[in-house]
C-alpha cells in the first residue's frame, strides 16, 4: 500500500466523525483547528534514534522520492479528534516484521505539518533487553495550529516488575515479551497515548493532557485490561491500528 492509500484508508476507517479540518495528509498545512475536528500525524518506526538524524519527512523536494523515509522504515498515519485522550495500539505483525529489518534497537518519531513540519524527540522503543509497551504523546497547539510535538515526562513509578528504561520508561523485558505473545499479545504491544495541550482557534483550553495522569496511576500491564475496559470516559477513542501502516 503506498502512501495515497494510507491516506485513503485513514479518511474511510478513522474519518466516520464530522470535522471542519479537510487535510488529510500529515505534511499538509491544516488549518487552524477547533475541540472536536480531527487532527492528522504520523508515526514513522525503524532504528535507534540516530536513524532519523536530519530527516525531514515533508520535504516538498522529496515527496515524490520512494525513499522519502530510509529503507526498511513503516510509518502509520492517525487522526485523532482534537482534544479527545486516544489510546492508539499498533499493528503486532507490521512490529514483529520491523524486527526482523532492525533486530537491535527501534524507535520511533511523530511529525506533521507542512515543511519544514514538526518532528518529535525520536524515542527508543525495543531493545534486545525488552519493550516499553506505551507512551504518551502531547500535540500542542496554539489558537488552533500546531506548535510542538511533546513527550510526556514519564517516571518508573509504576514499573512493578519490569526494568526502568532511560530512567523514564517501564519496559517489558524481552523474554516476557516472547513469552506472551501467544496468551496476552497486548502485554508488549507498542500503543500511544495520544493527547492535547494549549488552545484552540476559538481560545478554548485544551484539557485532555490532564487526563494521562490519571492513567499513569496504573501499571503498564493494566493499561490494557482496566483503563481500556473500565475508563471509556476517560480515553475517548481506541485505535487498533490494524491496517493504517505502510512501508515507503
Amino acid at each position: 500500500m503506498g502512501f495515497l492509500g494510507a491516506i485513503l484508508l485513514l479518511s474511510l476507517v478513522l474519518g466516520a466523525f464530522a470535522d471542519d479540518n479537510p487535510v488529510y495528509n500529515p505534511c499538509g498545512d491544516a488549518p487552524a483547528v477547533a475541540r472536536g475536528d480531527g487532527f492528522t500525524f504520523a508515526v514513522a518506526l525503524g532504528s535507534d534514534p540516530t536513524f532519523w538524524h536530519g530527516l525531514s519527512p515533508c520535504d516538498p523536494n522529496l515527496v515524490q522520492v520512494p525513499e522519502i523515509l530510509p529503507s526498511g522504515t513503516s510509518m502509520a498515519v492517525f487522526r485523532p479528534k482534537v482534544d479527545e485522550l486516544s489510546l492508539i495500539r499498533f499493528n503486532n505483525i507490521s512490529l514483529n516484521n520491523l524486527n526482523n529489518q532492525f533486530p537491535g534497537n527501534q524507535s520511533l518519531m511523530v511529525y506533521a505539518g507542512s515543511y519544514p513540519a514538526y518532528i518529535s524527540v525520536p524515542k527508543t522503543y525495543r531493545t534486545p533487553l525488552g519493550q516499553v509497551p506505551t507512551f504518551s504523546l502531547v500535540l500542542d497547539f496554539n489558537r488552533g495550529k500546531l506548535r510542538n510535538i511533546l513527550w510526556k515526562n514519564e517516571d518508573c513509578k509504576t514499573c512493578e516488575k519490569q526494568y526502568c528504561f532511560n530512567n523514564r520508561n517501564c519496559a517489558v523485558p524481552q523474554a516476557t515479551c516472547d513469552q506472551s505473545r501467544g496468551t496476552d499479545p497486548n502485554r508488549c504491544r507498542l500503543a500511544l497515548q495520544v493527547a492535547f495541550s494549549g488552545t484552540d482557534k476559538n481560545m478554548v483550553p485544551m484539557q485532555s493532557w490532564y487526563q494521562i495522569a490519571q492513567l499513569k496511576q496504573y501499571s503498564i500491564t493494566g493499561l490494557y485490561g482496566q483503563a481500556v475496559d473500565n475508563f471509556n470516559a476517560a480515553i475517548g477513542n481506541v485505535v487498533d491500528n490494524a491496517n493504517a501502516i505502510t512501508n515507503p
